[in-house]
């Protein structure tokens, strides 16, 4: 059949995506749709950018260690359901127009897999439509359960609260940081008080001492003059 191709994991055969303009409504759980050429990637990159786009796509790319797919598709199916589209994207010039056209921060990188919700454009946060990245080394078991973490994680709604309560965070974070500096600057105000206040100790108390021996001076000089007085009364 025109635009098959043998399932690189022996599964059954794939389709290229050449003429998909209903394949969303006809998808089935036996098909992995392979791009692997000009063609295919300039039809996924429409379906992506769709605005009437109303379902996820699944995006898998060949290991850079095997030539097997990052993820089984088998093993996503279970996890996203047989309605969402899942493509093997090949060769390097395919990654290359996903890049141009969805820039590299959206785009499917050779080694991992992408998980792309409707509302696509090159604007999109990255953190909106994840990419999982598979280690070399890393066991397939867990390769699976962190795309199945992230496909949890990035769902639309979910999204939205996660960024509610970050701005929540943030705000809190900010209204904190405010606080600490109004607390700093009181803080620094009471100190400065407490040193004007001790300055203007000492200033009056070395003037009360300079009054008390002006004071005691005086008092002195009153004494000597009433001294002489009486002698000068007596002599006379």
């Amino acid at each position: 059949m025109a635009g098959q191709g043998k399932n690189p994991r022996g599964g059954p055969p794939h389709r290229t995506p050449e003429h998909v303009d209903e394949m969303e409504n006809a998808i089935s759980s036996d098909e992995l749709l392979v791009v692997r050429d000009k063609s295919g990637v300039k039809d996924l990159e429409s379906r992506l950018l769709s605005p009437e786009r109303a379902s996820p796509i699944i995006g898998l790319s060949r290991s850079r260690d095997t030539d097997e797919p990052t993820l089984a598709y088998e093993d996503v199916l279970a996890i996203v359901g047989p309605r969402v589209p899942v493509y093997l994207i090949l060769g390097t010039q395919q990654h290359t127009s996903l890049q141009r056209t969805l820039t590299r921060k959206l785009a499917l990188s050779s080694g991992a897999s992408r998980i792309w919700w409707p509302g696509l454009s090159r604007r999109s946060d990255s953190r909106d439509h994840p990419a999982i990245l598979h280690l070399g080394g890393e066991d397939e078991d867990g390769m699976i359960l962190e795309f199945a973490r992230q496909w949890d994680l990035s769902r639309p709604h979910v999204r939205r609260e996660m960024k509610l309560l970050d701005g929540a965070l943030s705000m809190a974070e900010h209204d904190l940081a405010v606080a600490v500096e109004e607390q700093r600057a009181l803080a620094q105000q009471l100190r400065d008080t407490q040193i004007a206040h001790h300055e203007a100790l000492k200033v009056a108390t070395s003037a009360e001492l300079r009054l008390e021996l002006t004071v005691r001076r005086l008092g002195h000089s009153h004494d000597s003059s009433r001294a002489g007085t009486s002698s000068a009364v007596r002599c006379s």
